[in-house]
């Protein structure tokens, strides 16, 4: 297997593009994809059989943004933010410790609070565009297979997570 995407590349079109991606996740992310693919599917195939039924789901329409939405489209917008534009400004050191350049301290402040600043811009105009005079609780059906990327997203966290927590049990020195 190769190391990066990169050398692929190369020895595929034989030209050399710097690119940070390590092909280990690069195929783990494409398999957590056809994976949910798979999943949407076959979900909907028992959906059409009749063994899978929808449920409902009570939500309140209308309601502008809570703090804690604003909180944390800030905090998104602020980590995104603040390496991003360190890794523009410093893309051979991230190419080179992909790894070091996104799990360390270093960042761009600036870059940091203002991506943070128009998330959480964006997620009050998003709010307000909803906000309703009374807030009201509308019931729809929701089908299972619309749960998919939830069903991926707890997939993947939990793997990464048993991947690390496993790793560690075996080597404990």
């Amino acid at each position: 297997m190769y190391p990066t995407i990169s050398d692929l590349i190369k020895d595929l079109f034989g030209v050399y593009i710097p690119l940070p991606i390590q092909s280990f996740g690069f195929m783990m992310a494409i398999s957590f994809l056809c994976a949910a693919f798979t999943l949407q599917e076959e979900l909907k195939r028992k959906e059409r059989n009749g063994l899978l039924k929808s449920f409902t789901v009570k939500t309140i329409v209308g309601k502008p943004a809570s703090f804690f939405e604003l909180a944390s489209s800030f905090v998104t917008g602020f980590l995104i933010g603040f390496k991003l534009l360190y890794i523009i400004a410093n893309y051979a050191e991230f190419v080179q410790d992909t790894q070091g350049v996104l799990l360390s301290a270093k960042g761009n402040s600036l870059g940091g609070v203002l991506l943070g600043i128009v998330m959480s811009y964006m997620r009050y105009r998003e709010g307000e565009k909803q906000k309703l005079d009374t807030p009201i609780i509308e019931t729809r059906n929701m089908m299972p297979h619309q749960l998919v990327v939830n069903i991926t997203f707890v997939a993947a966290i939990s793997g990464i997570l048993g991947a690390k927590l496993f790793h560690n049990l075996e080597n404990l020195d």
